[in-house]
């Protein structure tokens, strides 16, 4: 157990030292011997908490490569954040990837406050519409999917609120798009942009999930006048035969999309290419 361990034994006499009256000069030198016992010991966790503390980049390094190597990608991911090292932050990447531990290194968006921007950047593109905005998703999966996917289309849809945020991540790739609004009580439908360009176009609807259909039916119906060569759907939560409170129902997605896709469904193996993107547009590089 961690505990047993030498490291951990001098975790634990170290948290103690202050009441017990050591000098800060004290302290510091048993922390170099903490990072040296957990690097040792094959501690990744424990050596980058530590060399942070110290403030020793070459230590942090090492236990960030170290977490890279037992496949600790979180830690990985928390060291080469603290470095600002874009490699290491690559190479974390295409580790989760292969190991499909995605939302471990959720916090890479962190790099140089990337995640912050985009969210301003999301009230801001929504505030200059008037419209009110959904919640938000985990982040790096479904910028993932926007990026794969806005090449395929020529125009996408939001549906408000619950599919502006993927409406404004497809357009960070470059994808048209345009807001609308189907009233749950009503049978009424708002354009908040003009629909004329649609004609014969490659579309994609943004919604947030599908529980009885009745939206994306109505948004169907308003998309027909314009016969678009197809229309594909993407929403945020899973589409799951699993029952669960929080899925998109596969039975509630009308007849009439071609391809229905969640961030699931979509390879990650652009991911590294995706943020190496965003960081040239948001000027991070």
């Amino acid at each position: 157990m961690y505990n047993q361990t030498r490291a951990w034994q001098l975790f634990y006499r170290i948290k103690d030292m202050p009441e017990q009256g050591f000098s800060r000069s004290e302290i510091r030198i048993a922390r170099k011997e903490l990072g040296r016992l957990a690097l040792e010991e094959r501690n990744p966790y424990l050596a980058r908490e530590t060399y942070e503390k110290l403030r020793n980049k070459k230590g942090i390094k090492q236990a960030s490569e170290l977490a890279l190597e037992l496949d600790q990608l979180y830690d990985a991911a928390k060291g080469f954040l603290s470095l600002e090292d874009l490699e290491g932050l690559k190479r974390t990447m295409d580790r989760a990837v292969i190991t499909k531990d995605l939302p471990w290194i959720e916090h890479i968006m962190d790099y140089k406050d990337l995640e912050s921007k985009i969210f301003e950047g999301f009230h801001k593109f929504f505030d200059k519409k008037r419209i009110e905005t959904g919640p938000a998703y985990p982040l790096l999966e479904n910028l993932n999917a926007a990026y794969s996917l806005a090449p395929n289309y020529d125009y996408g849809i939001g549906i408000a609120k619950g599919g502006t945020f993927s409406e404004y991540l497809f357009n960070l790739f470059g994808l048209k798009v345009l807001t609308a609004e189907t009233h749950r009580k009503k049978s009424g439908f708002i354009w908040y942009d003009s629909p004329e360009q649609l004609h014969g176009k490659k579309l994609i609807v943004f919604d947030k999930d599908a529980v009885t259909g009745k939206t994306l039916k109505r948004t169907l119906q308003q998309l027909k006048p314009f016969s678009p060569e197809f229309v594909d759907l993407y929403v945020n939560i899973n589409i799951s035969t699993r029952p669960c409170s929080i899925r998109t129902i596969p039975e509630a997605i009308p007849n009439g999309f071609r391809n229905s896709f969640d961030p699931s469904k979509i390879s990650k193996d652009k991911l590294v290419e995706m943020f190496e993107t965003l960081l040239k547009k948001f000027n991070l590089t």
